[in-house]
């Protein structure tokens, strides 16, 4: 047994060791290339015990190592950096360590290494990758440090004995050999390791983007693709795209789903349209400036409360064709909630959501959301699509005197060098109209002159634009879109960058556009008087990497947004016809979601509103029971696993010795003597002393007891009945 130990607690402790690697290769900057090590740990583990075990050299010569390792600490802290010298280091110490000889302590240790790399991993911004390696960390750990403890106790303690034992309140007493590999053992740890994966299971559906630096700190010298409040231009870093899936997108609509590209597939989010200090911002404007569109979008209603609200929240413009969409979203972002140009409106689907959707004040089509708890969202937007007429919009004329000041001068505002202005004139001066000159701006952007790199260049901290214009003239979607909205702006003409993702991959599995946080994206909006907002983008398409690892990684993140999906639909908005939250519970409350937009008018709820927003505010017992019972499950099964048969079985002789015994020390330890964990002859040597006790009818009871519980005689079938006599005495011995 203590072979199967040792082999058991070896390959626990190895899947708990690769866990810690496969967290590191998690890493975009690392790879899979750190799988490496543990495929040299595999051979190594027992090869170091057994060369450390027989040579005494060998013993010497690691701790020569490890010395030159400590001197080496300094250098590799100058070499690799404060992040990589420390996970070389506990490289090192997990390496040694198993390496050598090893008592539960060296485990522990072992352990602790692990645990140190899965760290080390999720504070440099991992991929999802990383979700199987918090699987495997937690089913490994609680094997390993289970049989580490089996393991202490059996090299701790040595074989005894089979003695007798008194334990107090027990009703039945068998013997308790420590340390067995038997099915209870296993089916307690079956039902931990899935308690383990259900917990790490719950944090990652509860914890939005794992993936993307979930406690915070990240290298300054790398970034993410991904959306944030502002837009700041400066460059001097390495952007990794990150292949998490941000939208499962189905269009109902569309006859040919798999080709549909609508304009490009631009998903708006909100805009930015105050540059200043090579930062862009969000400001709102006083009007949207879009024919046929209401004065003021932040005034209108609603456009949902909870599940099944349709609202239309604007008029249709003739012209522009509609697009419907059926969204999910695992984590909104902070900014607005994504959806095709222009938006119409928005409804929430799904009952399991307490949400408020509304028009972002501003009047540039952001649409915000308020909800109380994660932002998992599925909802259906409504989009108009503007088709692009050039004839139109070549005869509209640079006029805007029907534009508030305000609002036009913060739209015209660039602060670009005479160099740059001279540039923008030589490349409009053949354009004779206002969208050929941008059209030209677009192409020169567009043209081999530039080059698209995610490895961006350090921009001078005053006119940034102004070097990549001129010289630098490399860079990312952020610095192309900034260069043409400045350049249209120094033709006097509005403009403004927009936030979002561009384009999408079709997934035939799902009949759904899968659109990625590598995908999001910034580009430009010109303002043509009597038309609007108008679609630039000088960005050229970025390569995909179809590598092995983007793959898997691209895989695994859309199987993690479909268990969510699953989750959300089918747990947390189930629409079947018999739901808890639909039977008249005493608690169950109601009440309206409070703290409407500045502007938003009050009006008259429907009938289905009414149901929706009942459901959104019960309270939701059942994600509280389930948990509960899903515990008391697991804690009777453990307790059934408890009642298996005695591993050594007895006969009736032996089980009858076996009651009387019991007898004997309950009735013993009632004299005030101590029964718990003493042998028969220990038990006796108290009792010699007792004077209300017939010691020698308990001497004689105690060897007919052995003779018959080790099979050498059979059992006295009065044999309880002595121990009535043997404990009556009253009067002292003479």
């Amino acid at each position: 047994m203590g072979k199967r130990l040792h082999l058991a607690l070896r390959i626990a402790t190895l899947f708990l060791v690769f866990s810690g690697y496969l967290a590191l290769a998690s890493v975009y900057r690392y790879g899979l290339a750190f799988l490496f090590f543990p495929a040299v740990f595999l051979p190594a583990m027992p090869l170091g015990e057994w060369l450390e075990k027989k040579f005494k050299l060998f013993r010497i010569a690691r701790r020569i190592v490890a010395l030159l390792w400590l001197v080496f600490i300094p250098f590799s802290l100058q070499l690799y950096g404060l992040m990589d010298a420390v996970i070389f280091l506990v490289i090192f110490i997990q390496f040694y360590l198993m390496t050598g000889l090893k008592s539960s302590r060296v485990y522990y240790e072992i352990f602790l290494m692990a645990f140190f790399l899965l760290l080390a991993a999720v504070v440099q911004s991992p991929e999802p990758l990383i979700a199987i390696a918090f699987f495997l960390f937690a089913v490994s750990s609680v094997w390993a440090f289970s049989l580490v403890k089996m393991y202490h106790e059996q090299m701790s303690s040595p074989p005894s004995p089979l003695i007798e034992l008194y334990r107090k309140g027990a009703k039945k007493s068998r013997p308790q050999p420590g340390g067995r590999l038997d099915f209870g053992f296993v089916v307690n740890m079956i039902l931990l390791s899935c308690l383990a994966l259900a917990i790490t299971i719950v944090s990652f559906l509860f914890t939005p983007r794992v993936e993307a630096g979930w406690m915070g700190r990240q290298d300054p010298r790398f970034a993410f693709t991904g959306l944030s409040e502002t837009v700041r231009i400066t460059g001097g870093t390495s952007v990794y795209e990150s292949a998490s899936v941000m939208m499962h997108v189905r269009l109902p609509g569309e006859s040919d789903r798999e080709n549909a590209q609508l304009g490009g597939m631009y998903w708006r989010i909100t805009t930015l349209n105050r540059f200043f200090e090579n930062e862009w911002s969000r400001r709102g404007l006083q009007a949207n400036y879009e024919p046929g569109v209401e004065k003021s979008l932040s005034r209108q209603r609603i456009f949902a409360k909870a599940a099944g609200g349709r609202d239309i929240a604007r008029k249709h413009v003739r012209g522009r064709k509609r697009v419907q969409q059926q969204i999910f979203m695992g984590d909104v972002p902070d900014q607005g909630v994504p959806a095709l140009d222009k938006p119409l409106s928005v409804s929430v689907e799904d009952s399991g959501t307490r949400a408020l959707i509304a028009w972002e004040g501003g009047d540039d089509f952001t649409i915000s959301l308020q909800t109380a708890g994660p932002r998992r969202l599925q909802y259906q937007a409504n989009s108009e699509i503007t088709i692009i007429d050039p004839e139109r919009l070549r005869e509209a004329k640079p006029y805007y005197d029907y534009m508030d000041s305000r609002d036009y001068k913060m739209l015209t505002a660039q602060d670009l060098q005479p160099e740059t202005l001279a540039k923008v004139r030589e490349i409009t001066r053949d354009a004779p109209t206002l969208y050929d000159k941008i059209r030209a701006l677009e192409s020169w952007l567009s043209s081999g002159e530039f080059v698209y790199t995610l490895n961006l260049p350090a921009l001078p901290e005053e006119h940034g634009i102004d070097a990549f214009l001129l010289d630098i003239k490399s860079g990312h979607c952020e610095f192309y879109a900034t260069a043409l909205a400045l350049m249209i702006r120094s033709l006097d003409v509005p403009a403004r960058v927009v936030s979002g993702y561009r384009g999408g991959e079709y997934s035939s599995a799902d009949d759904a556009w899968i659109i990625r946080a590598s995908m999001s994206h910034l580009w430009v909006e010109a303002l043509f008087p009597e038309v609007g907002w108008i679609r630039f983008d000088p960005s050229p398409q970025p390569v995909d990497d179809m590598a092995a690892f983007n793959r898997m990684r691209m895989a695994w993140s859309l199987y993690v947004l479909r268990a969510k999906m699953f989750w959300f639909q089918e747990v947390v908005g189930f629409q079947g016809g018999l739901r808890l939250d639909n039977l008249p519970w005493p608690w169950k409350k109601k009440g309206n979601l409070k703290d409407h937009p500045a502007g938003t008018p009050e009006k008259k709820e429907s009938a289905t509103e009414q149901t929706a927003k009942d459901y959104t505010e019960t309270t939701p017992w059942i994600f509280i029971a389930v948990p509960v019972l899903f515990l008391l499950l697991i804690v009777m099964l453990i307790r059934q696993s408890r009642k298996q048969k005695e591993p050594f079985p007895l006969s009736p002789d032996q089980q009858q010795a076996r009651e009387a015994w019991r007898r004997f020390l309950k009735k013993g330890k009632g004299t005030g003597i101590q029964v718990e964990n003493h042998t028969p002859a220990e038990v006796l040597h108290q009792l010699k002393e007792k004077v209300t006790v017939d010691y020698a009818a308990a001497e004689a009871f105690a060897r007919h007891y052995e003779a018959a519980r080790f099979g050498k005689q059979p059992c006295n079938r009065t044999l309880r009945q002595q121990v009535a006599a043997i404990f009556r005495r009253k009067q002292p011995r003479s």
